[in-house]
């Protein structure tokens, strides 16, 4: 079985560094709807020093949600 360690932390090394934007886009929606509070965080320095628009923009929009 995976544990959802595992899973966040797969997820978070594709929100960092992936080379491409719509993955890196997916991987930060995913991180939000597995653990939106405990992801927070990380999703913070992603909207900080993410270098695609898109990807800030989404950032910015699932933390207007966070709990």
């Amino acid at each position: 079985a995976v544990r959802s360690d595992e899973v966040l932390g797969v997820l978070e090394r594709a929100a960092l560094g992936d080379g491409y934007a719509l993955v890196r886009d997916a991987a930060v929606r995913a991180l939000f709807a597995v653990d939106a509070r405990g992801t927070k965080s990380v999703l913070e320095r992603i909207g900080r020093v993410d270098p695609e628009a898109s990807v800030q923009a989404t950032v910015r929009q699932l933390l207007e949600r966070a709990p």
